[in-house]
């Protein structure tokens, strides 16, 4: 008996870490959580393009039951292409904060310039934060 219940909690283990890099879309907790969890475990220049393609998608589809079936089950690298299908569409419509960018690359590299500026001010805010002086009256 105890060796049928460990093969069973065997089992039960390969099955959810096969899993482990797929969005579960059963429900809003689950998109998040699953989302947020892949998140770290993406090579550093895949991370923003993840984000943004999540985002877009999030955007093009406003009934959350929808959006998360259509997010069921996919890799980050289907959800990014995914958000490029959306980039795309939308530059063709000639949606105007689109055409700002001449195509996907483009924008995610200006998306990375400006996460950079934000750290370094945020890093430069913190650090003058840190820093200061206490006057004292003696």
């Amino acid at each position: 008996m105890k060796k049928i219940i460990l093969v069973l909690l065997n089992c039960t283990v390969l099955v959810a870490c096969n899993s482990g890099q797929k969005i579960n879309g059963h429900n809003e907790k689950t998109v998040y959580r699953s989302v947020q969890m892949i998140k770290p475990h993406l090579p550093e220049n895949t991370r923003l393009e993840y984000e943004i393609a999540f985002g877009l998608l999030h955007g093009a589809e406003k009934d959350n039951v929808i959006f998360f079936k259509s997010i069921d089950g996919k890799t980050p690298a289907e959800l990014i292409a995914m958000g490029k299908e959306i980039f795309q569409q939308r530059r063709t419509e000639g949606v105007a904060a689109y055409q700002q960018h001449q195509n996907w690359e483009e924008m995610i590299k200006n998306y990375q310039q400006q996460r950079a500026a934000q750290k370094v001010e945020t890093d430069i805010k913190a650090d003058s934060e840190n820093n200061r002086a206490t006057n004292y009256k003696l």
